[in-house]
């Protein structure tokens, strides 16, 4: 099965909101529990109710922050450097399935990656995402797919080859 698609800028940086306000879902219970301790700190002794709600509220907040624009600026920063050293990387891609693994073809570069070289696949709202042990990333748009079942059965391809994780 081969997917022809089009992956743009705008489509990386979206894909990256989606993904990490996801993770911090997953942590804001964790994210809380520390800010209540922070908030305790602040309170001091005797115990001062301002200082404490102050200080929860104020470290919540730096805390929801960090977890998210720390791992997305990250990935912008890669996602440029990635634009620098394979301009193909944005623009017509086209992935195969084969029984080996993925082939990927874009305007500067060709590859096959063995089902052994994949870390890990997201299938999130709008978007597969690929992700290699070697840091290489690739991203689909499913709205490169005809139809949902398109999508499923693309998804289902990739879920039963050979793969390390799928998330």
């Amino acid at each position: 099965m081969e997917v022809i698609f089009k992956t743009s800028k705008d489509d990386y940086k979206h894909f990256y909101k989606l993904h990490y306000k996801k993770k911090i879902r997953g942590k804001i219970v964790i994210l809380f529990i520390i800010s209540l301790a922070f908030g305790n700190l602040f309170a001091g002794v005797p115990f001062k109710w301002f200082y404490f709600f102050s200080g929860t509220i104020g470290s919540f907040g730096v805390l929801i922050f960090l977890s998210y624009q720390i791992p997305y600026r990250r990935s912008i920063n890669w996602l440029n450097q990635l634009i620098l050293n394979d301009p193909g990387t944005l623009g017509n891609q086209k992935i195969s399935i084969i029984e080996d693994g993925l082939m990927l073809e874009n305007s500067t570069k060709s590859g096959t990656w063995n089902w052994e070289s994949i870390y890990s696949i997201y299938n999130e709202e709008q978007y597969i995402y690929i992700l290699f042990f070697n840091d290489r990333k690739i991203l689909i748009p499913k709205t490169a797919f005809i139809n949902s079942d398109d999508v499923v059965h693309f998804w289902n391809k990739l879920c039963t080859q050979k793969t390390r994780r799928i998330v």
